[in-house]
């Protein structure tokens, strides 16, 4: 089920499960069977505010889930995902995998909102990493990734498992604010906002503006709102003690690292009571081990941060 800006929704229900077919730089796709291992085995409802590509709400079975993203080719495309998949799939047949083609389609103004899903998958499929960047006309400028990405037979069968997924997906052209306001106890909430990694530039965008210090302490105070109605919450975030000091007293239950450095980890509201869990791919779970911040000045405790 999705809201656009344009069209009614679609409604349906489904228990299916699938891995999103877009090439999501930041994704959460291998954070999922960890996730899987300590959610509940019936939730009522997913709620993803930073949705991207969408791996949680995908790949987690619910009775519904309900997303949001402020980047409309991307609303879009799960739009179109939901009724018109194959069409979108045999508008890519017609297209070549090369760089000539992709700086045609890159230029291309579709008239249809079909057309445009196509455009936004073929660019998303062959340019560089899966980025999506505009420049400041909000031109998407991403350059060409290079051929034998598009893989149009694995993105077929993909599209397909979604058509199925969106009967209980909703994906709304919204800001991250308007979903948690929506947010009743039972619900699960996964956050992966906007932000950088160690070296990287500290906060990412969000739509056409940075995502800075204060959009995170929003955010905190929003979590902090959601978890008193009952609500479940879970929330990525990086080894950064500017961010980490927003959640004193959550538990890490997750970690990612990049060879022996800590880089990412994922924290919840309460212990799940799970130690004995599996790694799964780059994150793991720690012992868990709740954010504490003695003093202003001190360092946070934890898994090596």
């Amino acid at each position: 089920m999705v809201h656009g800006s344009q069209g009614a929704p679609v409604v349906g229900q489904s228990s299916a499960t699938c891995v999103t077919p877009l090439r999501w730089a930041g994704g959460k796709r291998k954070l999922v069977p960890l996730l899987k291992q300590f959610l509940p085995t019936h939730i009522p409802r997913i709620v993803e505010p930073f949705f991207g590509g969408g791996s949680v709400s995908f790949g987690i079975a619910a009775t519904s889930s309900m997303g949001a993203d402020t980047n409309g080719e991307l609303v879009n495309f799960f739009g179109q995902s939901a009724t018109h998949g194959q069409d979108i799939v045999a508008i890519l047949r017609s297209l070549h995998d090369d760089r000539d083609t992709y700086l045609q389609v890159r230029d291309w103004s579709p008239p249809t909102d079909v057309e445009r899903a196509a455009r936004f998958a073929f660019l998303n499929r062959t340019g560089y990493f899966g980025l999506y960047r505009t420049n400041q006309k909000g031109r998407y400028n991403v350059p060409y990734g290079g051929g034998g990405r598009l893989n149009l037979d694995t993105f077929a069968k993909g599209m397909g498992e979604l058509e199925e997924v969106m009967r209980r997906v909703s994906v709304e052209h919204v800001d991250y604010l308007d979903l948690m306001a929506r947010v009743t106890g039972g619900d699960v909430v996964f956050l992966d906002p906007p932000y950088g990694a160690s070296g990287d530039y500290p906060f990412r965008r969000y739509g056409s503006l940075l995502f800075s210090p204060s959009d995170h302490r929003r955010l905190a105070a929003e979590a902090e709102r959601c978890r008193r109605l009952g609500a479940k919450i879970y929330i990525t975030l990086p080894t950064d003690p500017s961010l980490l000091r927003l959640y004193q007293g959550w538990t890490v239950v997750g970690e990612r690292r990049r060879g022996n450095q800590l880089v990412e980890v994922c924290l919840t509201h309460e212990p799940t009571g799970c130690r004995d869990m599996v790694s799964s791919g780059q994150w793991r779970v720690p012992a868990q081990v709740k954010i504490v911040d003695e003093s202003e000045d001190a360092p946070l405790t934890g898994t090596d941060f």
